[in-house]
């Protein structure tokens, strides 16, 4: 866990990097990375969470948490992109965790529940 977080700082940048160069690949590399933290979250002031809403324009839904941050859920993403995956790569780990048990069954049911209690 430590290198991860070690690592995330530059990985970030990376894929932020790659939104803004309008990477077909991007969009479902991020959508990966925010929902196998199962409820994880893009800061919207952060560089990836800029190219994010550069990407998919400021009618995306924004999370604001009581502190008054602004972010994209992970549920929220996981939603886009089964409206937009047509339109972009995919990436197979992506549809591989889908079709987990574990995803189906737990992660995908929770992000369900949000949408319906927002």
């Amino acid at each position: 866990m430590p290198v991860l977080k070690q690592a995330r700082p530059g990985f970030d940048q990376q894929l932020a990097l790659a939104l803004t160069q309008k990477d077909k690949r991007a969009p479902s590399r991020l959508v990966f990375y925010a929902v196998v933290q199962v409820g994880g979250f893009i800061p919207c002031e952060s560089e990836l969470g800029q190219a994010w809403m550069r990407t998919v324009g400021d009618e995306f839904h924004v999370f604001t948490s009581k502190k008054g941050e602004r972010k994209y859920f992970a549920g929220d993403l996981y939603f886009w992109w089964e409206s937009h995956k047509a339109e972009f790569e995919t990436f197979p780990i992506y549809d591989e965790w889908r079709m987990r048990e574990f995803a189906r069954k737990r992660v995908i049911p929770l992000y369900v529940s949000a949408l319906k209690n927002r």
